[in-house]
């Protein structure tokens, strides 16, 4: 899939999603090393990036040291997704320091596979909640909006800015749908221009919820020819990778953990094994 289908598909897996709005930088990256398919807005601006959309059209050439690094951790890291703990060189560390990373060798639905890397200590200047939900929609050609927690629309891509007529979620009467998302993890419900899908993002305080618009048909037409996911496109939940919606009440739904904890449902296993690259 291209880049644009995968930032919209990562929206709702839950390994990505966890990590969408934290402040600590995390990047899926190709098993090669060469390029960036999602990263979270901090992860994005460590590179350079506005966002991860922007991001994922960046090339990275066999000279540069992020693209080694990720290129052996491909073949070393398990291919159950368990987590394992690596010391790395970049990724937003100091010069010439290291930096404590969580990493995960992750397969995809469609057979295509990528090398989860999500840092354990914030880095460079603190990035508010806010913008970092506002930069996770910027760029979809797609109808996509973000909500705080408390149902505040935050922000939102080009093609809804003229699709929504409300500034929260309980003024659009949407007040259960937001409690559902927050509790279960997704909700779906009818809104005037057809249908929204409530993704929740993000662990602990940092979380927050990404409404994907699918239109109705006048919508549609209205809205010109941006290429329309339907719910069912967008959304992955990996069985064997997710607890049951009952399982995940919203107070237990946290980061994965990077140690040698072994969590509840839906978490994976680290590996205390640290190994240091030079280079």
């Amino acid at each position: 899939m291209n880049s644009a289908e995968f930032q919209l598909r990562s929206v709702g897996d839950p390994r990505l999603a966890v990590h969408a709005t934290s402040p600590f930088p995390a990047w899926l990256w190709s098993t090669d090393g060469t390029r960036v398919p999602w990263a979270n807005p901090v992860g994005a601006r460590v590179f350079g990036a506005a966002n991860g959309a922007r991001l994922a059209k960046k090339s990275f050439g066999p000279a540069d040291s992020h693209r080694r690094q990720v290129a052996r951790l491909a073949h070393r890291l398990p291919p159950s997704g368990a987590i394992r703990l690596e010391r790395l060189r970049g990724f937003g560390a100091a010069l010439g320091a290291l930096i404590t990373c969580g990493c995960a060798r992750l397969e995809f639905a469609d057979g295509s596979h990528g090398v989860l890397i999500a840092t354990t200590e914030p880095v460079g200047r603190a990035m508010p909640l806010f913008e970092r939900l506002q930069r996770l929609v910027e760029d979809f050609d797609t109808p996509i909006a973000a909500f705080a927690r408390d149902g505040t629309l935050v922000g939102a891509s080009d093609a809804t800015r003229s699709l929504l007529g409300f500034h929260t979620l309980s003024e659009a009467g949407l007040e259960e749908a937001r409690s559902e998302a927050l509790k279960q993890g997704r909700a779906e419900t009818p809104v005037a221009v057809g249908r929204m899908v409530l993704q929740r993002v993000g662990a602990g305080a940092d979380v927050g919820l990404l409404g994907l618009i699918a239109l109705g048909a006048t919508a549609a037409a209205d809205a010109g020819p941006a290429t329309l996911l339907s719910p069912a496109d967008v959304i992955i939940t990996p069985p064997q990778l997710v607890a049951p919606p009952g399982d995940l009440p919203m107070v237990e739904y946290e980061r994965p953990p990077l140690s040698g904890v072994r969590g509840g449902p839906g978490r994976v296993r680290a590996d205390r094994r640290i190994r240091r690259y030079t280079r």
